[in-house]
């Protein structure tokens, strides 16, 4: 267990889980607001083209919107991994007769047999994994994953940057996580990446990207 997980698992998380959006319509609209897009285009744009039955992990996927949304495009083999018992609670409710399953797991230890997956992704997750962790956790995706790594991420080009998180301290960082997946698993290349600055804070910028395995 480590700080930033023990936090997650317990009141922080919980909160966290109460004042974000919790349904698809939500996230929908706050995409909009955020980024002048929905998410469901953003997840086209990079998963239309994959077969529809394909095995697909969410590492922290809360109450599962994101996996929700991954529904509605068609996707069939839905799961997740969340550290929070009150955001598995709360998914099994929002996505009750969906192909969705989620179970309590930490990102150090994700209990699947290597290669299962024919995706692994995170979403705003990476953000929040301690730069001393952050290989153990991709390590982790990318031995569950036997064709993609997934991402979307808060970017920076240059270095591994702290940024306070509502009055905490080693809660939130930023890098090129892209790059840092292909220099922690070398067998994963990247093949696509989009950028999205913030409308509020233009100098705040989400990445988006997507690696293969090679072989």
């Amino acid at each position: 267990m480590t700080e930033q997980s023990d936090r997650w698992g317990n009141d922080f998380g919980e909160e966290y889980t109460h004042r974000n959006p919790n349904t698809p319509d939500e996230m929908q609209a706050l995409y909009r607001t955020r980024f002048g897009v929905e998410r469901t285009a953003m997840n086209e744009d990079f998963l239309g083209g994959l077969d529809k039955s394909m095995r697909i992990l969410e590492v922290g996927c809360n109450v599962g919107t994101q996996l929700n949304l991954l529904s509605r495009m068609g996707f069939e083999n839905l799961y997740g991994i969340e550290i929070n018992p009150v955001a598995i609670e709360r998914s099994h409710e929002v996505n009750k007769g969906l192909p969705i399953q989620v179970v309590c797991a930490n990102a150090l230890g994700i209990p699947f047999n290597d290669g299962y997956f024919d995706l692994v992704y995170t979403s705003g997750v990476l953000i929040h994994i301690s730069p001393p962790d952050i290989a153990g956790v991709m390590r982790e995706m990318a031995r569950c994953s036997s064709r993609h790594i997934w991402g979307f991420e808060y970017y920076t080009p240059e270095g591994h940057i702290e940024i306070p998180y509502r009055g905490h301290s080693n809660m939130l960082w930023k890098t090129d996580f892209a790059r840092l997946f292909e220099r922690t698993c070398p067998e994963f290349k990247l093949v696509r990446e989009t950028f999205h600055p913030y409308s509020e804070d233009p100098e705040l910028v989400d990445q988006m990207y997507l690696l293969d395995k090679e072989g």
